[in-house]
């Protein structure tokens, strides 16, 4: 009884110690996976843009802002988004749904403008025909990134990057 007994506390007390080690673990593999993703993201947009080292140097600092912005913008959304999904979920008045539309509506205008105010600081950097092909090119790498999590992926199935 006393040696079950000791096992078991041996054995919670490693658990108890190694639960914080895995969790470390895991926020470092996703930290580990998004500096992967934003590398491969950097590389093809430079590639898609075929941006000079001058332009480079002017523009990553400036686009490298506007992600910080955009991330902000796009959870501000989707916490409005989760919000009027759960009033609705809850069968909430009409009057209790009506601020949180509005609050949803205000996000997504705010992040659409956000967008639009960086394309004309984008613009003050590059020409036209670069800005837009960092438009189409971030589209590109998103519907490239759906792709590769999808089973069986497959680079000659994948959209061209």
């Amino acid at each position: 009884m006393k040696r079950t007994l000791r096992f078991f506390l041996v054995t919670a007390v490693s658990v108890l110690f190694c639960l914080p080690l895995a969790a470390q673990q895991k926020k470092n593999d996703r930290n580990t996976w998004q500096d992967k993703i934003q590398a491969e993201k950097i590389a093809f947009l430079t590639t898609e843009m075929d941006l000079t080292p001058q332009e480079a140097q002017a523009f990553w600092p400036v686009y490298n802002q506007s992600e910080k912005e955009r991330f902000k913008a796009t959870e501000a959304v989707f916490k409005a988004f989760g919000e009027l999904d759960k009033a609705l979920k809850d069968g909430k008045t009409e009057k209790e749904i009506s601020p949180l539309l509005q609050a949803y509506s205000r996000a997504s205008k705010q992040a659409a403008e956000m967008d639009s105010n960086y394309i004309e600081k984008y613009l003050k950097i590059l020409s036209s025909e670069k800005v837009a092909r960092l438009v189409t090119g971030e589209e590109r790498f998103r519907q490239y990134q759906i792709h590769k999590l999808r089973p069986g992926f497959n680079n000659e199935r994948a959209p061209k990057q």
